[in-house]
């Protein structure tokens, strides 16, 4: 079901727009992981990991904004706040590998292609191999776009129009699998890298991740492997 927030604000900066069931799909999936991720920075700052909670917070609010450009139906805007994302979720695993050696200032200017080769030389890569794929190709295959690298067939008015009532079912389609992906596997990978387990869970938290994902085995941790 989606906050009817949400719904509120499309409503009033977005006025033209038929609401379907896929927008729910979408902001499910956002909610899912702003919830996911609030609730390991809260972990990780228990455990003094404060500036990997910073990049958590800006992975966070990177992937929010696609509730903004969704309306527009604005491919490229969407690809590049995916592309963003994961380039923050590869410096968050970056930074956790060199946390005693290396800066956040200095993780963060670190390119996608060092932050690549890192990570395929860690531990990690071999047990989370496809995983990491993923997020690497997101960042890739959208760079292609963002640099020019696909032709531009159309520059003026009627390709914007062409844009906004575009029939918007395969971006939105195509958006939730890549959206769900993206939850499951930065968890997946997040969970194991921190080395959180299900005590290191608020109670409160457990109920709600119980509910939002509709968790019915005995482990939260198991659930995502």
């Amino acid at each position: 079901m989606v906050d009817n927030a949400y719904k509120y604000f499309l409503g009033k900066n977005f006025p033209y727009i038929k609401y379907t069931r896929n927008y729910d799909k979408i902001f499910d999936c956002l909610e899912k992981i702003d919830f996911s991720m609030y609730t390991i920075i809260k972990i990780s700052n228990n455990k003094n990991l404060n500036d990997f909670s910073i990049i958590l917070g800006h992975l966070r609010n990177t992937l929010y904004r696609i509730l903004l450009y969704l309306p527009l139906k604005d491919s490229i805007c969407i690809d590049t706040c995916l592309r963003m994302s994961s380039e923050l979720f590869l410096k968050l695993v970056y930074y956790f590998l060199k946390k005693d050696e290396k800066s956040l200032d200095k993780v963060s200017s670190t390119s996608f292609r060092f932050l690549k080769e890192e990570i395929i030389k860690s531990i990690y890569y071999i047990k989370f191999k496809n995983e990491f794929d993923f997020f690497f190709n997101i960042y890739a295959s959208n760079s292609n776009k963002i640099h020019l690298k696909e032709p531009i067939i159309n520059n003026n008015f009627d390709y914007l129009s062409d844009i906004l009532y575009s029939n918007e079912t395969n971006l939105l389609n195509n958006l939730s699998k890549k959206l769900n992906n993206f939850l499951i596997y930065s968890l997946r990978i997040i969970l194991t890298i921190l080395d959180i387990h299900d005590y290191d869970f608020k109670s409160s938290d457990i109920i709600t991740l119980r509910k939002k994902f509709n968790i019915n085995s005995d482990s939260i941790i198991d659930f995502f492997k």
